[in-house]
């Protein structure tokens, strides 16, 4: 018995010696690290530091473009409000670069409940003023009546009001009427975005004067429901939004761009409109009734862009006609590819045989590919010089190379579907003058690349060619 117990105890020995040692060799690695990372912070040098201020400055002001959002204070959404938290020296290149500074959105109501007194006032001036004097972009919203303090914000518009160049306001027609937009001077203003809607009152508020005092003001874009509105429209050369009848053609005469969703009353009914200015119209949504087509009340002698996102066959029945009456230098065509079109195009396309030189067809019906890519359909325009098309389903290979050799005159080719790539290794023989090309279609599409054309075969995402 003694003698097991003593080499018991022997081995608790042998081991408490191991332990020691390890212990020493672990507290020597801990060292070794130690100083190998305080080596490490005295000499390693990071790369973004090394550029230049200026450089620096640039990719902030591309990350506050990616990056910028309406926020309220204490959210972080913008360059300006994250790069200052990395550390000093990006705090420092961001306090003097004004630009970072320049762009400021406020959910003013929500803020109110967060900021008490006038502390949002405060955090709103702190930011700009670090904007020295570069012109500011600033959008103010209100979602709440019961908590929106119409007093506040409008002083701090008016404070700013001499660099605000870009506005956005999301409010009621009520509120609107108590910024003082009417009297204030904006002198470098130059666009609007306003979107409000009726406040919960019945009382009729009446109509509303704004930016009488904005002397740059030209571009608008408003989505307002259930008020009147006065705005000094001969500036305009840009407006978007939703129109009910036609006297934005009477009241804005220097209008030079049009995106609109035009949507009358049903029993609505319009005398014709000649616009001499109107060089870009973009149809965003027509009415679905049978006085819902602008096309057939305008003469657009000006116009060089047309683009009817969604295409009906009453649309596609106006076309034509408004063609005749307007006899517009049209360079560019956008439209959708349905049924109507096919019974349409021969009707309104040779009417732009001698200008036209932009064409996109969208909404391309299932089947009907094999309609468009048809070079007969473009031949007869020899000035056009980019074709896109834009097809849901999948199309016959022999048909697109086919039609690539028909089209050469064409520079800049796009068609969009959703077909897998693998037909791109498909064999095709086709006829090319009096020779016959036989070739995958991806060699197909090299040729027609070597020739000077810009291909882009695949999705929106991805060109397989």
């Amino acid at each position: 018995m003694t003698t097991g117990t003593t080499q018991l105890r022997k081995r608790i020995q042998d081991l408490d010696a191991q332990i020691a040692d390890q212990r020493r060799v672990l507290l020597d690695l801990e060292q070794s690290k130690t100083d190998l990372e305080q080596e490490l912070n005295e000499t390693a040098t990071f790369d973004i530091l090394t550029l230049p201020v200026e450089v620096t400055a640039e990719i902030f002001m591309w990350f506050q473009e990616i990056g910028f959002a309406a926020h309220m204070p204490y959210s972080l959404s913008s360059a300006a409000d994250i790069v200052p938290l990395v550390c000093r020296t990006w705090r420092n290149i961001a306090l003097a670069t004004p630009m970072l500074w320049s762009a400021l959105g406020v959910h003013f109501d929500v803020a109110i409940e967060l900021m008490s007194e006038s502390r949002l006032e405060r955090y709103i001036d702190k930011w700009l003023g670090h904007a020295k004097e570069c012109p500011l972009s600033l959008q103010f919203s209100s979602n709440a009546e019961d908590t929106f303090v119409s007093s506040r914000l409008r002083g701090v518009i008016q404070r700013w009001a001499p660099q605000i160049r870009s506005l956005r306001l999301f409010i009621t027609d009520r509120d609107i009427r108590l910024l003082g937009l009417d009297l204030t001077n904006f002198t470098i203003l130059e666009r609007v975005d306003l979107f409000y809607v009726a406040a919960e009152s019945d009382i009729d508020l009446g109509p509303v004067n704004l930016f009488q005092n904005a002397p740059l003001l030209h571009d608008l874009r408003m989505e307002v429901q259930e008020t009147t509105t006065m705005f000094p429209w001969s500036q305009l050369t840009k407006f978007e939004g939703r129109l009910s009848d036609l006297e934005l053609f009477v009241l804005a005469p220097n209008l030079a761009e049009l995106v609109c969703k035009f949507v009358p009353d049903d029993d609505a009914s319009f005398s014709a409109k000649e616009h001499p200015n109107l060089k870009r119209l973009t149809i965003s949504e027509p009415g679905l009734s049978a006085n819902g087509d602008i096309l057939q009340y305008l003469t657009l002698p000006a116009l060089h862009m047309l683009d009817i996102v969604r295409t009906t066959e009453v649309t596609y029945a106006a076309l034509a006609p408004f063609l005749k009456r307007s006899s517009p230098a049209l360079v560019s065509i956008c439209l959708g590819g349905n049924d109507a079109c096919l019974d349409e195009w021969d009707e309104f396309m040779p009417l732009l045989n001698r200008t036209l030189e932009s064409v996109e067809i969208r909404e391309v019906n299932n089947g009907h590919a094999e309609y468009f890519l048809d070079d007969t359909r473009f031949n007869p325009y020899p000035k056009i010089k980019s074709l896109t098309i834009k097809y849901p389903g999948k199309c016959s290979p022999s048909d697109l190379v086919q039609f690539l050799y028909g089209v050469e005159h064409v520079r800049s080719f796009k068609f969009l579907s959703n077909s897998d790539p693998f037909f791109l290794e498909h064999t095709v023989s086709v006829e090319c003058g009096d020779e016959e090309i036989t070739g995958t279609v991806r060699k197909h599409i090299s040729r027609s690349s070597s020739a000077g054309m810009d291909i882009y075969i695949g999705t929106e995402l991805e060109n397989y060619a």
